[in-house]
Formats: structure tokens, sequence, C-alpha cells
């Protein structure tokens, strides 16, 4: 059984698809769902400048449960303990409905993709400035799938300009990181200690860690553009989501319409 943690808002999204269940044309079915769907995303995912929701089915299939994909879209996304997402977008395909029961039989698919802005790593980093008093942030750039860190080190009464070079990799399904000791220090002949270094790895670590979305995710592509990191994936869909999916699809349609 997937945890709890894991098995919440992704039941949740597809569970919601199951309003579908109301008669009427396809496009008035569908809107509904998309604007029952969007209001719940605050709640589950996290925060966001704006949630856009597409709900498409030929309108046959659609009025006998079967949806051929429901897109979920977030931008400037919070998650909890990590970076903020610039983008995120849910796709969940070929969900199948019991009409009578009100239930989610099946999904036929899920993916995930996210974009993090060189900007949200830059003040993500700069939260943790006073942890290390005689180390500072100026500013993250993000180059050529590296991400460059440009700091000073306090030394003799000044600050020292120094620059230190890194390129992520997935250390788990749902984690990005950077190894301390593949860091590459530019532009300063003192020795940055190893200490700050992995001072540093954690702290970035700690913000592309995918676990903080509230459904099972394994990412399948890494890539750094010249102002974000892209990352592309699969939510998971376990039996345990899919027992509550079950649980859940009776709290969707509105109690007027049941």
């Amino acid at each position: 059984m997937a945890p709890s943690s894991y098995r919440r808002p992704a039941r949740t999204l597809a569970a919601l698809a199951s309003v579908l269940l109301l008669s009427g044309c396809a496009r008035p079915i569908n809107r509904h769902a998309e604007r029952l769907i969007r209001e719940q995303l605050d709640g589950y995912i996290g925060p966001a400048a704006a949630w856009t929701v597409r709900v498409d089915g030929a309108p046959l299939n659609t009025l006998r449960g079967s949806l051929s994909q429901v897109a979920i879209h977030g931008t400037s996304v919070a998650l909890r303990g990590a970076i903020e997402l610039a983008d995120l977008e849910v796709t969940l395909s070929r969900l199948q409905i019991d009409i009578g029961r009100r239930q989610v039989r099946s999904i036929g698919g899920a993916g995930f993709s996210a974009t993090i802005a060189e900007a949200a790593i830059d003040r993500y980093l700069k939260q943790d400035a006073g942890a290390a008093p005689d180390y500072r942030v100026r500013v993250l750039r993000l180059r050529q799938g590296k991400l460059i860190l440009y700091g000073q080190k306090r030394w003799l009464g000044r600050w020292w300009n120094f620059s230190v070079s890194a390129v992520p990799h997935l250390v788990s399904p749902t984690r990005l990181a950077y190894d301390p000791d593949k860091m590459t220090v530019i532009g300063m002949r003192l020795p940055i200690p190893r200490a700050i270094l992995r001072r540093f790895a954690r702290r970035l670590s700690s913000g592309l860690d995918f676990s903080a979305l509230p459904f099972p995710v394994r990412i399948t592509d890494v890539s750094v553009d010249e102002a974000s990191v892209s990352i592309t994936g699969n939510v998971e869909v376990t039996d345990g989501l899919r027992d509550q999916l079950d649980k859940m699809a009776p709290l969707v349609a509105p109690k007027s319409l049941r």
C-alpha cells in the first residue's frame, strides 16, 4: 500500500472527473468538472498564481463515463519546503468511471512536467544566507546544462568573489541533487571549505525534491536551459491509489444533483 501522502491529491484529481456523471452535452459537463477540479487544486497541490483545467472526451463517451484526458496546468506553484515551480502540468489519460456506482474504475496513464525558473532557485538559496555568515550568494545562473553560483567569501576584512559550477543528477525517482565533491570552484585562489560546498549542495537538493508533490512521481528526464530547469516524469498509479479514488468519487458531484 502506498503512503497516504502519495494517494491523496492524485486520487482526488482523477476522482473529480466523476462529475461527468451529470447529464447534458459534453462541454457543459466538462466545464463543470473543470471548475470543481480547479477549486480543489490550491488545497491539494499548493497555492498558485493561476490554475487551468481541461477535461476532454467525446460527448457519447463522456456520458458513458469514459474520459480521454484531464490536463491540469499551474503557474507559480508553491510547494511546501521546495523551490517554487514556474509551471506544473499534470495529465491523466483514459479515465474510466463507473456511472452507476460513481467510482473511478481505472486510469490509463498519468504524467507530469515542471519548470523551475533561474530566479526561483536564486531566491531559495538566498533564504539560507544567514547560515554561513562568512559566505553569501550574490546570484545564481543556469548555463549550458550547469548551475553556476556566484558568491563571496569574507577574508581579511573584505569580500572576495568566487563561483561554483555544478551539474544536477538524479539520486532517486523524486529528487535532484548536486554532488559537492564534483563542484568546481572558479575565480578564487583561497580554498572553499568542503563543508560550505556541502551546505550549498544540501540546500539545492532539499529544494529540488519532488516528493513535496502530494502524489507519487518518477522523474524520467532533466534538462538545464539558459534560464530554467525542466523536469518530466510519470505519476505512479498504484492499487492503493485506485482504492482511494473509489472513496473520493461520491464526494465530488454536487449534493443537489445526486
